[in-house]
């Protein structure tokens, strides 16, 4: 492989934004339990988490005029302390992303995900 084959890439450590799996029949449980967050729409990450983040952190901004920042959300969760308690196999899947006033509204379930993608008799 040259030097021009290899895909550039950026290192980052941290949760990654909304994500879309392939495009497959996956098998999944849902969790009965709903989750309903509310978040600020924007701020500052210090103000949320001071052992966490410093002045360098940053702010956030999750809509501007009518565009949602999505890569922010799941920063934004864990700087609340509101991003669920997740085992290896298990993702938060948000259902609904309601902007009202200053806050941010997430409704969604915890989803374990199976082995399968394809039904077995």
């Amino acid at each position: 492989m040259t030097d021009s084959d290899k895909k550039k890439y950026k290192l980052v450590q941290g949760t990654p934004s909304l994500v879309l799996f392939p495009a497959k029949n996956y098998f999944f449980r849902v969790i009965d339990e709903e989750y309903m967050i509310e978040i600020p729409a924007e701020g500052l990450f210090k103000d949320m988490d001071a052992s966490l983040f410093n002045d360098d952190s940053g702010e956030f901004n999750l809509m501007v005029d009518d565009t949602f920042y999505s890569y922010q959300l799941s920063k934004v969760l864990f700087a609340a302390s509101q991003y669920p308690d997740l085992e290896f196999n298990q993702f938060f899947a948000p259902t609904t992303i309601t902007f009202k006033d200053q806050s941010v509204y997430v409704v969604g379930h915890i989803i374990e995900m199976m082995i399968s993608t394809a039904k077995k008799d």
